[in-house]
């Protein structure tokens, strides 16, 4: 007898270790239904170009990977003992649900993108969500966060990619302090219970949660951008103000989307790679000044 989906989920939960698996809605003309899976997988890849990046892609890609996988492993390490898969599982049960007050989704802990389609074949679900969270530290300096989130529906032999969106949550060291000791930037990021660090980390899960639940709406494929976003201010006025920096050819596409407390809302009004889609970003005041050139920040990790 062939197992439910549920059924092998669950015993994934032993086998490996960090994608959480809800059950994610399907829209309706009315409603939307609580049938089809959503599986986040957290910090596997950083680079997600795959097939769409090319020769010259792919080097970049394996290269952001090696260098994302050392800044991975920093931020578990600075951050002993949370548990950042149940505090996401907890965060995204509730992604695109349009009253929580008639329940959120079951989450499960799994740890792998290629077993997307293994978990998946053997169930009758037509649609499911993937979103991969990758959580960096980069020593003393920043923390940065990201959510690429993939629909899929199912094909005649495999699921296949409907659209695709992406978040990205970034803070960095004051400015007063760039110039500063190794030890006196580790001891800002230290301070208080929980850490700044840590405090900020679980913010950026609320954050890249609300960033993801903006964007998703607008989202028609990965090509396609809202109409809107060409009439935002570009990051110029930011930068003539003197409260921001953009470098590379690509500035010219980064647009303000609005102003959010001590953060900025930044969208890219053209294309990333079509593995990214529709992107929106969220950088507090030090991030801005440092860089806003959001096809580095997103699309070629560093």
């Amino acid at each position: 007898m062939t197992d439910s989906l549920t059924a092998r989920l669950g015993r994934a939960r032993g086998w490996l270790g960090a994608i959480l698996v809800l059950a994610l809605p399907v829209p309706t003309a009315a409603e939307i239904a609580f049938d089809a899976p959503l599986i986040i997988v957290m910090n596997e890849r950083a680079f997600v170009g795959g097939a769409d990046a090319g020769l010259i892609g792919g080097i970049i890609g394996n290269a952001s990977n090696d260098a994302a996988e050392a800044q991975m492993a920093e931020f578990a390490a600075r951050t002993p003992g949370v548990d950042w898969a149940s505090l996401a599982s907890e965060e995204f049960a509730c992604f695109a649900v349009a009253d929580e007050q008639a329940g959120c989704r079951t989450v499960m802990v799994l740890d792998s993108y290629g077993n997307v389609d293994e978990l998946l074949a053997d169930s009758t679900v037509q649609h499911a969500i993937v979103v991969e969270l990758v959580q960096t530290f980069r020593t003393s300096i920043r923390y940065r966060a990201r959510v690429v989130v993939h629909e899929l529906s199912r094909g005649r032999k495999q699921f296949g990619e409907d659209r695709v969106f992406t978040a990205l949550y970034e803070t960095i060291l004051p400015r007063p302090l760039w110039d500063t000791s190794v030890e006196e930037a580790d001891q800002w990021w230290a301070e208080g219970v929980p850490s700044r660090l840590e405090a900020d980390a679980r913010r950026s899960l609320r954050e890249l949660r609300e960033l993801a639940e903006f964007v998703e709406p607008l989202t028609e494929d990965k090509w396609s951008l809202p109409k809107e976003w060409k009439q935002l201010p570009k990051i110029g006025t930011l930068e003539q103000a003197g409260r921001a920096r953009c470098s590379g050819l690509p500035c010219g596409d980064v647009r303000i989307l609005e102003q959010r407390g001590d953060r900025t809302w930044l969208v890219n009004d053209k294309p990333l790679l079509p593995a990214y889609g529709p992107s929106v970003a969220s950088l507090d005041g030090n991030a801005l000044i440092n860089e806003t050139n959001l096809f580095y920040l997103i699309s070629v990790p560093y």
